[in-house]
């Protein structure tokens, strides 16, 4: 599995922490989740590179702008 790290522009609040945790999880596959208002970021771990893209359009669906 892979280590993935994300900037997510846009959140403001614990829902908004919620929601892109939520987006996460809905690719199958995705494990270690960790959300971060503060920093601004996501991480997690993929079992297949390419689901990274699958992540990002899921986490845009809700909203928010994903860098990196």
């Amino acid at each position: 599995m892979e280590k993935y790290e994300l900037v997510v522009n846009g959140m403001s609040c614990k829902h908004c922490v919620v929601a892109v945790t939520e987006a996460i999880q809905s690719v199958m596959g995705a494990k270690e989740i960790l959300v971060s208002l503060d920093e601004k970021k996501a991480s997690f771990r993929l079992d297949s590179s390419e689901k990274l893209v699958a992540v990002t359009q899921e986490i845009v669906a809700e909203g928010y702008e994903v860098v990196g």
